[in-house]
């Protein structure tokens, strides 16, 4: 058949087919696969949030116990309900609170050491901190001063201060003696039994004043002024026994901490304030910042003649009855 007649055939059959499948009987209906997917979808997603809310209920914690005082220890663990703990590391457990932690009568709050019980030995009571035994055996004393003033009691210690020195006080158990012109012993303290002042009067060649020097850049000068106080010491239990002088430069000043302090005269009312009586067996000192020399050097001999009064004369000291 010619190739021209057969493409002919073709395109009249087309319009045939196309009308043949309109009429090829009942029409076979596909179901929306997505549609039904996406419905299975929604209730897969609302099973999982009945199943979350479910198990939340389950996993809810109960509400806290009781505590009345609001203090984290449940009542039933609290053996003081209404009042509630200090936490301060001492017995935070039992609900109640601690106010004096070392059961020694001193408040926490007016405690300066509220977990170590003070010793209760006469001396510094009232802070509630113990104090260590003193470096010195105590002793009876009886001591007059240069302005009259006449003061007894037991010397429980006895604390050297280096006033031009960057060094902690310390409790010396002995002092230094010049025994002759130069020979040098340390005397136990526990040997002294007397101390008195070589000098009554202050003169004008007894004071020794200089400058160190400013402390920083764009500082004024530190001026210090010495006045010679050699003290004379009489010894007991002791190969050098007799009077000797004293010779501790480095020892400034002494604080003799008095117990059972009866005292008389002008200067009373400041040793009575700290039972303390503070004195110097060498040589007096006075420091002040200051640029300019004279008003320095004028200020610091001052200083020195208004301690002058306040210094020993002569001073005693004995065992104490067993």
């Amino acid at each position: 058949m010619p190739r021209s007649l057969v493409l002919l055939a073709f395109l009249l059959l087309i319009p045939t087919q196309a009308s043949a499948s309109s009429h090829l009987g009942p029409t076979i209906s596909v179901p929306d696969l997505s549609e039904s997917m996406s419905h299975k979808g929604k209730k897969k997603g609302k099973k999982k949030k009945k199943g979350k809310k479910k198990k939340r209920g389950k996993n809810a914690e109960p509400p806290p116990p009781p505590d009345a005082d609001d203090d984290g220890i449940p009542d039933d663990s609290d053996e003081c309900k209404d009042e509630p703990e200090d936490i301060d590391l001492f017995e935070d457990k039992d609900g109640c609170p601690d106010t004096d932690n070392d059961g020694d009568g001193i408040s926490d709050d007016a405690d300066d050491c509220p977990n170590e019980a003070e010793n209760k030995d006469g001396w510094s009571d009232e802070d509630g901190c113990p104090e260590a035994d003193p470096a010195l055996t105590p002793m009876s004393l009886s001591a007059t001063l240069n302005d009259g003033t006449t003061l007894s009691g037991t010397l429980r210690r006895l604390i050297a201060v280096d006033e031009d020195a960057d060094t902690d006080p310390h409790e010396p158990t002995q002092l230094e003696i010049t025994v002759g012109e130069s020979e040098l012993f340390n005397a136990n303290w526990s040997a002294v039994r007397a101390l008195k002042a070589e000098k009554k009067k202050i003169a004008v060649d007894d004071f020794n004043c200089y400058s160190e020097g400013p402390p920083g850049i764009g500082e004024d000068n530190v001026w210090e002024c010495t006045l010679d106080y050699p003290m004379r010491v009489t010894l007991d239990k002791s190969d050098y026994r007799g009077t000797h002088r004293v010779s501790d430069s480095k020892q400034h000043r002494m604080d003799l901490q008095i117990d059972g302090l009866e005292c008389e005269g002008p200067s009373c009312e400041a040793i009575e304030a700290t039972r303390t009586l503070s004195v110097y067996l060498y040589r007096m000192i006075a420091i002040k910042q200051l640029e300019d020399e004279f008003e320095a050097v004028k200020s610091l001999q001052e200083t020195l003649r208004d301690m002058h009064p306040t210094q020993l004369k002569s001073l005693k000291l004995a065992p104490l009855p067993e």
